[in-house]
C-alpha cells in the first residue's frame, strides 16, 4: 500500500447485464384452414442495459398438439434499436386438419436464453 492506495490492483466494469424475450406470438389471420395462409405478431423485450442495436434471429414454428417436434413456418431477423418491438410473420398452416401450436425462438445469447422461446395455442385448424 503506498499512500492508501492498492499498488497494482486493477478495477474492472462488470459487462452488461442484458436479456433479450420473446412474448407468446398472436395468430391475426381467420379463419384457420388446413394448408390456408396464417399471419400473426409477436413481441420483442429486453431486459437490462444493453443499447439494443443487435440484428436478433428468430423463427415461427408449428407444432402439432407436441411442442417438442416443431416444423419451421418462417425466420427473419429484426434489427432492435428500439425495444419493445412488435415482429410480424407469414406463411401457411399445415395441410392436416388438427390443434396446432404457434411457437417463436430467438437466437441470441444473453443473460437468460430460458425466455427466448414462447407459444401459444393450440389453434383448430381446419376442423
Amino acid at each position: 500500500m503506498v499512500d492508501g492506495n492498492l499498488e497494482g490492483d486493477e478495477i474492472t466494469a462488470e459487462e452488461a447485464f442484458f436479456d433479450y424475450y420473446v412474448m407468446s406470438p398472436v395468430v391475426t389471420s381467420d379463419p384457420n384452414i388446413a394448408g390456408g395462409e396464417i399471419t400473426g405478431t409477436f413481441n420483442l423485450g429486453k431486459n437490462g442495459l444493453s443499447e439494443g442495436s443487435f440484428d436478433i434471429q428468430w423463427a415461427v414454428y408449428t407444432s402439432k398438439n407436441n411442442l417438442n417436434n416443431p416444423v419451421l413456418l418462417t425466420q427473419g431477423e429484426a434489427l432492435l434499436t428500439d425495444v419493445p418491438a412488435t415482429v410480424s410473420f407469414s406463411g401457411n398452416w399445415p395441410v392436416s386438419a388438427a390443434g396446432y401450436y404457434v411457437i417463436v425462438e430467438i437466437n441470441y445469447s444473453d443473460y437468460d436464453t430460458s425466455n427466448n422461446k414462447n407459444n401459444s395455442g393450440p389453434y383448430s385448424v381446419g376442423n
